[in-house]
């Protein structure tokens, strides 16, 4: 691959987000308790009190709720599925931009992906400069990338590795895919499956401008999936099950202790008290 110019983001004056530091993604799944604007401004607040420098919001209504009493900056995105092009579902279309600049959105992203798409990147670019915000390429690849930034991107995320049919599905984070960002000079916003501090440093190290995380913050449900799925994978739950039936007729059917032993036993809790601490007696002064 040829190695590109280096794009710096502060030589370009894309200093709205700060290098180095977390954006929380303020996201709830279709059908969570959270989907609500309610609780995603709430999300938010939370993310600020926690020293988040951005957040990245899904859909209108929400970027509202938030843009209330916010100052941080917004990465809006429109998630939809298109009827002719399924598989581009992040801000697909001019209107979805249109959309989220009116609401408060600083940044939008949207799917950069070299999938079939009802609108070309470019044009997506140039109506979102066209408004005085800036644009950012949620990408799978570094072929992407750098077709997104020479395109005129001014942030590219790896926000859609593993969700391409030619990206690699991985369990944790694509550092591979920053790495190979960083060779040629280009720093990306590093995002997806970032689901520790230890990731999120990694990723730092690897080269990435900032870091998103969203699930591992803002979605107790899934987290709670995690949890629950690992724990499945436990054979003990299977295989070492704890007697059952009644307690007080696996007491009955004990074996009584051996009087040696009982004895032993009542003495040591007898030394074990009597060498406890008395109380301090005051001394009596005349």
């Amino acid at each position: 691959m040829v190695v590109y110019k280096k794009y710096n983001f502060a030589e370009k004056g894309l200093l709205m987000l700060e290098k180095g530091t977390l954006i929380v993604s303020c996201q709830a799944n279709q059908g969570s308790p959270f989907d609500n604007p309610v609780f995603i401004r709430a999300f938010a607040q939370a993310a600020k009190l926690g020293g988040a420098s951005a957040l990245r919001l899904q859909g209108v209504e929400n970027i509202v709720a938030v843009r209330k009493d916010q100052n941080l900056p917004i990465i809006g995105l429109i998630k939809r599925q298109h009827e002719a092009y399924g598989d581009v579902y992040i801000t697909p279309e001019p209107s979805d931009v249109e959309d989220l600049i009116e609401a408060g959105t600083d940044i939008v992203a949207f799917d950069a992906t070299l999938r079939k798409r009802p609108t070309a990147i470019l044009d997506l670019i140039e109506l979102i400069h066209q408004h005085g915000k800036l644009a950012m390429a949620d990408i799978s690849t570094a072929i992407e990338a750098i077709a997104a930034l020479d395109a005129g991107a001014d942030y590219v995320s790896t926000t859609l590795s593993g969700y391409t049919n030619y990206s690699p599905k991985l369990e944790g984070p694509d550092l591979e895919l920053i790495s190979s960002l960083a060779m040629h000079g280009i720093e990306p916003i590093a995002e997806g499956r970032i689901r520790t501090p230890a990731e999120a440093r990694e990723a730092l190290a690897r080269g990435a401008f900032a870091v998103v995380v969203g699930s591992a913050i803002t979605r107790p449900d899934v987290v709670t999936s995690w949890f629950t799925e690992e724990m499945h994978k436990c054979s003990t739950l299977t295989t070492n099950q704890p007697e059952t039936g009644d307690f007080n007729e696996r007491i009955e059917h004990s074996e009584p202790l051996e009087p040696s032993r009982a004895a032993i036993g009542i003495n040591t809790f007898r030394q074990i008290k009597t060498s406890q601490p008395q109380p301090h007696q005051p001394v009596e002064t005349t």
